[in-house]
């Protein structure tokens, strides 16, 4: 099967389960109950929204992310038979899947009486960090993944040595988070603001290299 037919296969099968669950919650609801789809930095839900939409958010958002990756890829050249971001999408996208599943989860979670924490959205994403710094050195210059700057897109060394420091950025921030995420559960805002940094840390950083590398070439 087509690697971009697989895709779609799977995200089709990500959002079936994600409105079935959300579709389980309207069962036990009574009419008119709101759904929390927003946290604030203590964990606690700030946002709440009619089940009857809260359901739907996740997987529009699923729908609206895979139809603007697609979109993107089906303009980049193919390399062997395969768009070039081809192979770090089909890495990157099933983790991402993961994550909005994780988060379908919190959404519905008080429907069924389940006391889910962020804890698991943070799981979750540091296991998308690690999945995509093991990917990122594997790229080339596209329009989809990876650090696209003038200087990486110009010159393929600097994109190569960019992107391997990328790489160890984005796995040693996912092993961060998952360990702080497990050593300090009581702690949700000192975690999400670790998480802020570190995401920070690791988009920046690569930056720099890149255009200190651009210099010493």
């Amino acid at each position: 099967m087509n690697p971009m037919r697989k895709m779609a296969v799977t995200t089709a099968g990500a959002m079936l389960a994600m409105i079935t669950a959300g579709f389980a919650a309207l069962g036990v609801l009574p009419e008119g109950q709101a759904l929390p789809i927003h946290w604030g930095i203590s964990g606690e839900a700030d946002g709440w929204m009619p089940a009857h939409l809260a359901i739907w958010v996740m997987p529009l958002t699923v729908l609206a992310t895979a139809a603007i990756l697609g979109a993107a890829t089906h303009f980049e050249p193919e390399v062997d038979g395969e768009k070039r971001s081809g192979i770090a999408i089909r890495v990157i996208w099933p983790a991402m899947l993961v994550l909005f599943g994780v988060v379908q989860l919190m959404i519905v979670a008080p429907a069924f009486g389940w006391n889910l924490s962020l804890m698991a959205v943070e799981l979750a994403l540091g296991v998308l960090f690690i999945v995509t710094g093991n990917v990122l050195p594997k790229t080339r210059p596209g329009l989809v993944v990876g650090v696209r700057l003038p200087r990486t897109l110009a010159n393929t060394d600097n994109w190569i040595a960019t992107h391997r420091f990328a790489g160890r950025c984005m796995i040693t921030a996912g092993a961060l988070v998952i360990v702080l995420a497990l050593a300090v559960p009581a702690y949700a805002g000192l975690r999400t603001a670790f998480i802020v940094a570190a995401t920070l840390a690791a988009g920046l950083a690569p930056v720099i290299y890149s255009w200190r590398y651009s210099k010493k070439a």
